[in-house]
């Protein structure tokens, strides 16, 4: 079962979210070469995957334990403030692995920059 968490951007901000990865007796999970990573969020769960956005997802390190998901500010800015939900997964050959899910909540910003 995948793990839950919240999480919070404004909108136009730059955002990385640096998530650890770990084993079911809680230690770090080292995970092989050959994996890619999805992360998408939408409005609702029954939003078409067409309307969802992405985030870009990498793995820093060697070994790899941890997974970034990154957004661009130019792409938050663009998106309505409010609650969407999320998933994390991780991805080799045929198979795959939600490893994180749960609402993500996007504020708006009262200043333009330009």
């Amino acid at each position: 079962m995948p793990e839950y968490a919240d999480l919070e951007l404004h909108q136009g901000d730059d955002i990385l979210f640096r998530l650890e990865l770990l084993d079911s007796d809680r230690s770090l999970w080292n995970v092989s070469s050959g994996y890619t990573g999805r992360a998408t969020f939408k409005k609702t769960y029954a939003t078409r995957d067409s309307d969802a956005y992405n985030f870009t997802v990498t793995f820093p390190g060697d070994p790899v334990n941890a997974v970034d998901l990154a957004l661009d500010g130019t792409v938050s800015d663009d998106i309505k403030s409010g609650r969407y939900v999320y998933d994390v997964f991780l991805l080799k050959d045929n198979s795959s692995v939600k490893v994180l899910e749960g609402k993500l909540e996007i504020y708006p910003s009262a200043t333009s920059i330009v």
